[in-house]
C-alpha cells in the first residue's frame, strides 16, 4: 500500500509553481475540499509556506521539517528562490532525498 506523497513548490508570491503527487494525496486533499484546483491547494498550504517565510525573514530560523500526530511530516527545502515544500508519511530522510533529488532534476 503506498503512503501519502507530494511535492509542491512555491515562488517568492507564495503561488504554487509545480504540483507533484501521488493518488492518496490527492484523494486526502479532497477529503478536506469539495474540489481540488491550484486555488484551493494554495488556501490550504498558505498558512504554513508564510509561516515558513517569516520564520526565515524575521528570525532567520527556518523551518526544516515538521511532523504532524498521524505521522505526516513536511520537509522545506529553498532553492533559487522557490520553496520546495516535500508532504509525506515517509521518513523524514526519505522526504528530503526525494526534494534534494528533485531540485537537481
Amino acid at each position: 500500500m503506498s503512503k501519502i506523497l507530494g511535492l509542491l513548490i512555491f515562488d517568492y508570491l507564495n503561488d504554487i509553481v509545480y504540483v507533484k503527487c501521488n493518488k492518496k494525496f490527492v484523494h486526502h486533499v479532497q477529503k478536506l475540499a469539495t474540489c481540488l484546483d491550484k486555488d484551493v491547494v494554495i488556501q490550504m498550504f498558505s498558512p504554513l509556506v508564510a509561516s515558513y517565510r517569516i520564520m526565515k525573514g524575521q528570525f532567520k530560523n527556518p523551518y526544516e521539517s515538521l511532523s504532524c500526530e498521524d505521522g505526516t511530516k513536511f520537509v522545506f527545502q529553498e532553492y533559487s528562490s522557490h520553496l520546495f515544500l516535500c508532504i509525506g508519511a515517509y521518513s523524514q530522510s526519505y522526504l528530503n532525498r526525494f526534494t534534494n533529488v528533485s531540485i537537481k532534476l
